[in-house]
């Protein structure tokens, strides 16, 4: 299965991430967009809307996921960037949140809100949690 973990800061994307992958029994890579962040905003999505063409099972988790997944959706007119997209909507650590943090997060939900539909139409399916 191809799972794209996506949410605002502190919302428990990188251990949900370790979590499934151990339930995987290890066949399944996990990819930290936060990897990436060194890019720069625009060319770290880029970078991890590539990820979404990895062969095999595979975990994509960050804040920048969202966007790379409307990147890739403009790029691709046909087929689907994951077989589900989790949506973390409960911050974790509220005694380290922050206003960037909240800002960051009301980001990741706008652009979900813009690419959820096309998800949907295209067999990705949507789980909140």
């Amino acid at each position: 299965m191809r799972v794209v973990i996506c949410g605002g800061p502190k919302t428990g994307k990188t251990t949900l991430s370790q979590t499934l992958s151990q339930v995987s029994a290890g066949a399944c890579t996990v990819c930290h967009a936060d990897d990436y962040i060194d890019l720069g905003w625009s060319q770290a999505s880029l970078a991890v809307s590539g990820l979404f063409d990895l062969p095999g099972a595979w975990v994509v988790e960050g804040v920048s996921c969202a966007r790379a997944l409307r990147k890739w959706l403009k790029s691709h007119p046909t087929g689907a960037p994951c077989d589900r997209v989790i949506l973390l909507m409960d911050v974790k650590d509220h005694d380290n949140y922050t206003a960037k943090h909240s800002s960051m997060a009301a980001g990741v939900h706008t652009v979900f809100a813009e690419i959820e539909g096309e998800l949907q139409s295209r067999g990705v399916e949507i789980v909140r949690q």
